[in-house]
């Protein structure tokens, strides 16, 4: 459940934020990985680590949401969910013969066009709010 002193905890956007352009950037990362590592005990310690990040950094817990009718073209942080959200979707790419494997994408510099975002981050809403990270797992 979300209490008030979190959802205090989501701070006002600055004018200069209401009036910028509205530009969303997607972060990816890339590690590799030994042949024998633990995909159950690597999604565990990415779920725990960005879980106490958000405890201990609230705006991370946070999304850009309109303001309300109020405040036409208006937007404002809200904090979008408790601990027990599930922060990360999944995707093993490990068997996808159209996605590039780990040394390709190393071999190129880690070109981020070689990842189309919205097959491996994608973000849209959903009634209940923002869908949540998307971790992929590459071969």
């Amino acid at each position: 459940m979300i209490t008030q002193d979190l959802l205090d905890l989501a701070p006002p956007l600055l004018p200069t934020e209401q009036i910028g352009p509205k530009i969303w950037v997607r972060n990816i990362f890339l590690f590799e990985l030994s042949e024998r590592y633990n995909m159950s005990a690597l999604v565990e310690m990415l779920r725990l680590g960005y879980r106490n990040l958000k405890k201990n950094v609230p705006l991370i817990g946070c999304e850009v949401v309109p303001a309300g009718e109020s405040r036409a073209g208006m937007s404002k942080l809200r904090h979008y969910g408790d601990e027990n959200l599930n922060d990360f979707t999944v995707k093993d790419f490990r068997a996808d013969s159209a996605c590039p494997s780990f040394a390709e994408l190393k071999a190129q510099g880690y070109p981020s066009s070689a990842l189309d975002p919205d097959r491996f981050c994608p973000v849209a809403w959903e009634a209940n709010g923002l869908n949540p990270g998307t971790v992929s797992l590459f071969p």
